[in-house]
């Protein structure tokens, strides 16, 4: 009887089933992620979950009602429109459905509670993964790589990486660096010192197991700038905003016009190759193979050389599966969260925006589900007359 008069008492608004739903998916994301979609009985559970939880969504859009769009948020409507289309008639995949279906339902959703759940999901399905490895459910996967005089600075000559469970050794590192930019974006100014060395030792754990070189180097740029807001938050976001942009054009320039330029052959790109573990040659590789067209190749298959790359590099990744049309898309809400972030004079944002986009040179999350947070974030922000007004009202203002 008591039972029944506490589940009465429940009450699960929109709210509660999003935040139910969003860390059901995240979670499933995650260990689709694992060798757990390797194994026949579990990777059907995912796949049906993943669908059950699509329809879910579904179904609370239209439990929620209107949606006050403006201009801006028109733009939501027309990369909807775009994902139908592309998923529909050319080589679309599930991801971008569900992001949209994300996205869309989070309308008025608290976000420092759904970024705290996202950070959750993140936690727990890397826990139960790396687990699973060390109990004999799914393998370690060590890779033994050597590195060069010019690539092993700072590191061991000889380097075994682990995958602890997951499909590729990179997952735990950028998983890493994306959690501590997360809790930096929830704290903001209440961030600790303390947390920085935390982080900064947890993540070198990381890269002592698992490689990742450029994972532990963005770790601490995001600790020094970081602090970059602490002591003069102004000239930050005045410096940032233009750095973001002149950026973000070399990661474009880097990963898909530099491979099939005629600089390719020069020496000094020849040493920023070796640095970048051939990516260069390997882009290269994968571009003679599949140029980029209006609508990408989806899923393509290439030999491991190429797909290792075309996985380890959000920008090659994004034009050359999804397309010309996607890809722009993408990089203008890039530019788009670049400028809001300017016009509220959002450092910690700006300094998210920065790390992603540099990460996005060795690993594909610009479309992925570790970033989900900050395109809702978007969606709920400029449905609002005022973003900062919207962000304190969901905490993650002070």
């Amino acid at each position: 009887m008591k039972i029944s008069n506490n589940l009465r008492t429940l009450k699960l608004n929109s709210d509660s089933l999003y935040q139910i739903g969003y860390f059901l998916l995240i979670l499933n994301q995650v260990l689709a992620q694992s060798q757990y979609n390797e194994i026949g009985v579990t990777s059907l559970l995912l796949k049906v979950s993943r669908w059950f939880l699509i329809c879910f969504f579904g179904i609370l859009i239209f439990k929620k009602g209107k949606y006050p769009y403006n201009r801006k948020g028109f733009f939501w409507i027309v990369f909807s429109f775009i994902s139908l289309v592309e998923m529909a008639f050319f080589n679309g995949k599930l991801l971008l459905i569900i992001m949209f279906l994300l996205v869309i339902s989070s309308y008025k959703v608290e976000m420092n509670a759904l970024i705290r759940n996202h950070v959750s999901a993140l936690v727990v399905g890397v826990i139960i993964v790396v687990l699973s490895s060390f109990i004999g459910i799914l393998d370690t996967l060590g890779v033994y790589k050597q590195f060069d005089n010019v690539t092993g600075f700072l590191f061991k000559q000889n380097n075994i990486r682990y995958a602890f469970g997951f499909i590729n050794s990179n997952i735990i590192p950028i998983t890493g660096l994306y959690l501590y930019l997360y809790v930096i974006l929830i704290k903001r100014d209440s961030y600790k010192f303390f947390y920085d060395i935390v982080a900064v030792l947890l993540n070198y754990i990381i890269f002592l197991y698992c490689g990742s070189r450029v994972c532990i180097l963005l770790v601490l740029l995001t600790a020094i700038l970081r602090w970059g807001i602490v002591f003069c938050r102004r000239w930050f976001v005045r410096l940032l905003v233009p750095a973001d942009l002149i950026i973000l054009i070399g990661c474009l320039f880097f990963s898909l016009l530099l491979p099939i330029s005629s600089f390719y052959s020069t020496p000094i790109v020849t040493v920023i190759d070796r640095i970048f573990t051939a990516r260069i040659t390997i882009i290269r590789n994968v571009l003679s193979k599949y140029p980029i067209t209006l609508w990408g190749y989806g899923d393509i298959v290439t030999d491991n050389s190429a797909e290792y790359l075309v996985l380890d590099n959000g920008y090659i990744a994004l034009f050359v599966k999804r397309g010309i049309i996607i890809g722009i898309i993408f990089i203008v809400f890039l530019i788009m969260m670049i400028w809001n972030a300017k016009r509220n004079s959002d450092a910690y944002l700006l300094l998210f925006i920065s790390i992603m986009i540099i990460g996005n040179i060795i690993d594909n999350s610009i479309l992925h589900y570790i970033t989900f947070p900050i395109y809702i974030l978007s969606f709920n922000g400029l449905l609002s007359a005022n973003v900062q007004k919207y962000l304190r009202g969901s905490g993650i203002y002070g």
